[in-house]
């Protein structure tokens, strides 16, 4: 029932998709293989979390409907180089085993609960609430299917098969020319520097 309670939720909230950015030099694998967690990522594969402060290395961090904008301007400034941001179908949600974190992963009000609680419905549901701390819902002028916490993540559990992968976001056009070839059946967008997604989601939402 809790799966059902999920894509019920998730159709009421309107969910378009779930993001996960990645360095470019990634992206061909991920649209041929799908996405794989930590535990079973091989050699050559460039990592975003090195650390992984959450623990949950069995899984996929991704963020509901925009990117978690602050880790990702991090990690662009302490990396460099060209990243693209990828989307994946909302049908994760209910098809595979999800864990829905209201803050970021490795916040321990989410870190030290359990897989059980975070697993179910009311925690995604929970992802939706006033929280402390934060602005409120309006001033932050959110969408309906938008978490409250720039930083709420959703963890997915192994792996994601390709066929869930349903779009890109490119950082320029000859990123995106470059991998015309594996994204002939998905979505494809182009955004320049601190635009769009890859712009504050303070920003672009207000």
């Amino acid at each position: 029932m809790s799966k059902e309670e999920i894509r019920k939720f998730a159709e009421y909230l309107e969910i378009p998709a779930l993001v996960h950015f990645t360095p470019l030099a990634n992206l061909a694998s991920i649209l041929e293989h799908g996405l794989l967690c930590r535990d079973d990522i091989g050699d050559g594969a460039e990592i975003n979390d090195e650390l992984r402060l959450d623990g949950r290395t069995n899984t996929i961090s991704a963020s509901i409907a925009f990117p978690n904008s602050n880790m990702f301007f991090k990690y662009r400034q302490e990396k460099g180089g060209l990243w693209a941001v990828v989307g994946i179908s909302k049908r994760v949600l209910w098809d595979l085993d999800c864990l829905f974190c209201k803050h970021n992963a490795a916040d321990a009000r989410i870190s030290n609960v359990s897989d059980e609680l975070l697993s179910s419905p009311a925690a995604l549901k929970s992802m939706y609430e006033e929280h402390i701390g934060l602005p409120s819902r309006a001033v932050q002028k959110l969408r309906k299917y938008d978490p409250t916490d720039v930083q709420a993540e959703v963890l997915i559990k192994g792996h994601v098969h390709p066929k869930y992968i349903v779009g890109v976001v490119f950082p320029d056009t000859p990123s995106k020319e470059r991998h015309a070839h594996l994204t002939t059946k998905r979505k494809v967008i182009e955004h320049s520097r601190n635009k769009g997604f890859f712009a504050a989601r303070s920003y672009v939402r207000r």
